[in-house]
């Protein structure tokens, strides 16, 4: 009876055991438990993000994993976020029980999509309008992207984008806020609200102009202006005599009394306008040393982009390969016609006298118009020669005197020669082309161009009167780039430069000291520094001497 009594109490606490492993291995997560872990898994995460469970509930040990791998770190959080969305799938356990699943969006990385929302408003806004602004308000079809306005002038644009009349270009800044995902990204964007159409803006810069002309009080050293105090735009100056002119506004009295032609380019990004003041001016008191020292003082203001003249007096390097005598083709009038001295007051401007004997009176610019590789002034050169001796047939009855490359200068005919290349432009015209060869530097063209030309209105006796581009002969847009690119001022101030420093400049004994900062090198025409590749905004300094004066300046060198 005993061992019947023992054996039966054994069975009971063996069954007591079993069930007590079974009931405590059993997990105690009610329904609400759940719900709450539901809760604390959000339905989108970001990089960096973490995903916070709890270890236990009611001694069940609570632990999750993704379908993914690569985006969670061992403690729950996001290391890892691509350029797009990534829909997860997570499951949740107790007791290595599986309790749900849910699914959450890891959302791409959120710079990423401010980047790609800030390039897209954008690229509605014109940075320069007369009218309203498309302002977005949504992102494609992403419905969690909110897009907020704020206008500093509302009073020119509004904060929707409605464009206002007023009579100035004023500046406008629009601050834009963009909400994604709970997160917020902030920029600004500068618009310049146009007032009045650019054609009346020139009108009326235009008559500003005449009045203030008509005004005047010349000194030497004088700032003419460069703008409109309020319309804006931008005033380009220079001079029948390239010494009244430096710089484009800088004016200065001639060195002998004379009459001279101011000739003006008022230009907004809607278009340009010409003008011409005529002034009998008394000589200035000013020496030619003083003189000097000024003109390299205003050379020095100028930036450097690219390249930067050290003027010295220096003259072009022409090569001549002169095409005379007896040609199988004659592509040239072997003299010019006679001048009608009655066209020099209409052609220049009342008293103008006639400058030299030989009637060449006008310098006609043209760029080849071939962007070829190799297609340079030394091809041009043996070009026009094969024309004229070698060719049986010639498909075009054209020449010129000139041609002028990156580096180099080829002359094919004499300055006397009548060449055929600008219809009315070639009877007392010298024609030069200017390449613009795709393996040159077409800055570097102008350059070489500028200081031939200069040295042909030297030579002639002529003023910047004389130089005339193809297209004031012709419909043809020639020379096209410069045409295209609104560069002709600049290339007339170019040409100042260089006459200044040619017939100024080279009566004194210059020499410059300089160490060139890395990046800056010498380009293969005299006295001309290249930016090759200058790789921050710098300074070089350089020390001239004129006549043993010491001048020293710095030029401000952009980075490529």
């Amino acid at each position: 009876m005993k061992k019947t009594a023992l054996a039966y109490i054994g069975k009971i606490t063996v069954f007591l055991i079993l069930m007590f492993l079974l009931t405590g291995c059993k997990t105690k997560v009610s329904p609400e438990d759940i719900e709450n872990l539901k809760q604390r898994i959000p339905d989108m995460v970001f990089l960096g993000d973490e995903i916070n469970l709890p270890t236990r509930i009611n001694k069940t040990q609570i632990t999750f994993s993704v379908n993914k791998e690569g985006y969670f770190d061992e403690t729950g959080k996001v290391i890892k976020a691509e350029t797009h969305d990534v829909t997860l799938i997570i499951t949740v356990f107790g007791n290595k029980t599986p309790l749900f699943e849910k699914k959450a969006i890891l959302s791409q990385k959120i710079e990423v999509l401010f980047q790609e929302v800030e390039k897209y408003v954008r690229s509605f806004i014109r940075h320069r309008t007369g009218s309203d602004i498309y302002l977005v308000s949504e992102y494609y079809d992403y419905d969690d992207i909110s897009i907020v306005y704020q206008s500093n002038r509302p009073d020119i644009i509004d904060h929707d984008g409605t464009h206002y009349a007023h009579d100035y270009d004023e500046p406008v800044t629009i601050e834009v806020t963009v909400n994604a995902r709970g997160k917020t990204h902030r920029f600004s964007v500068e618009v310049e609200a146009v007032g009045l159409p650019d054609g009346e803006k020139l009108n009326r810069v235009s008559d500003w102009l005449d009045e203030y002309m008509e005004t005047i009080e010349f000194t030497d050293d004088f700032e003419l202006p460069k703008t409109h105090p309020d319309y804006g735009g931008t005033i380009k100056w220079v001079a029948s005599d390239p010494f009244v002119v430096i710089g484009q506004n800088r004016f200065f009295f001639p060195r002998e009394e004379e009459r001279v032609v101011l000739m003006t380019q008022i230009t907004f990004p809607g278009g340009d306008k010409q003008k011409e003041y005529i002034f009998d001016l008394p000589a200035s008191s000013m020496d030619d040393f003083s003189r000097a020292k000024r003109f390299l003082e205003i050379s020095f203001e100028e930036q450097m982009d690219d390249f930067f003249v050290l003027y010295d007096g220096s003259s072009p390097d022409i090569t001549r390969f002169l095409l005379e005598g007896d040609a199988k083709n004659k592509l040239y009038g072997a003299k010019r016609e006679e001048l009608d001295l009655a066209n020099l007051d209409k052609w220049f401007y009342p008293g103008y006298e006639k400058p030299n004997d030989d009637n060449p009176l006008f310098i006609v610019v043209h760029e080849t118009g071939i962007r070829t590789p190799g297609i340079n002034a030394k091809y041009y050169s043996e070009f026009q020669y094969n024309k004229a001796y070698v060719a049986d047939e010639v498909d075009a009855w054209t020449s010129w005197h000139y041609t002028v490359d990156d580096h180099s200068i080829y002359q094919s005919y004499l300055d006397q020669s009548e060449c055929w290349n600008a219809g009315d432009g070639d009877i007392y015209g010298i024609g030069i082309e200017m390449c613009i060869n795709a393996d040159g530097n077409y800055n570097a063209s102008l350059i070489n161009n500028a200081r031939l030309i200069a040295s042909l209105l030297i030579k002639h006796n002529l003023g910047m009167k004389s130089l005339k581009m193809h297209h004031d002969y012709s419909a043809k847009p020639c020379p096209e780039t410069m045409l295209q690119n609104r560069l002709w001022f600049k290339f007339l101030k170019m040409i100042a430069y260089e006459y200044v420093s040619q017939a100024l400049l080279s009566q004194f004994e210059i020499t410059y000291t300089y160490d060139l900062i890395e990046g800056l090198s010498s380009w293969p025409i005299e006295q001309v520094i290249y930016n090759e590749g200058v790789t921050v905004d710098s300074v070089q300094n350089i020390k001239v001497e004129v006549d043993g004066s010491e001048l020293n300046f710095q030029i401000r060198v952009s980075a490529k």
